[in-house]
């Protein structure tokens, strides 16, 4: 089906906390379980993806088999030689639902 078809969507993250991320077309919220209740609160309101952002996650050990457009700009936003001049840092852990909430 067609993404506009789509009428609600979330994710889970279990780490030091468990956070549920859900959005039902009215914003995107997270919520964080509260072990002492037994019940997810709202903590992260209206949770918004910023314009830029100042972490990229690729697999690094991978670099050599990247295409050579990738690698040069890896290597440029790595060192603050990108369109932003911010020096941006890896995270990676390979986990995609990590990695994206992280990222």
């Amino acid at each position: 089906q067609p993404g506009t078809s789509l009428r609600a969507a979330g994710y889970t993250l279990y780490s030091s906390a468990t956070i549920m991320v859900v959005s039902v077309g009215r914003g995107t919220h997270g919520f964080t379980l509260d072990p002492a209740i037994g019940e997810f609160v709202l903590s992260h309101p209206h949770i918004r993806v910023p314009a830029r952002g100042q972490f990229y996650s690729l697999n690094d050990a991978r670099y050599d088999d990247w295409p050579a457009g990738l690698q040069r700009y890896i290597s440029a936003i790595r060192s603050g030689k990108g369109q932003s001049g911010k020096q941006y840092a890896a995270r990676y852990i390979c986990s995609l639902v990590a990695d994206f909430h992280r990222t």
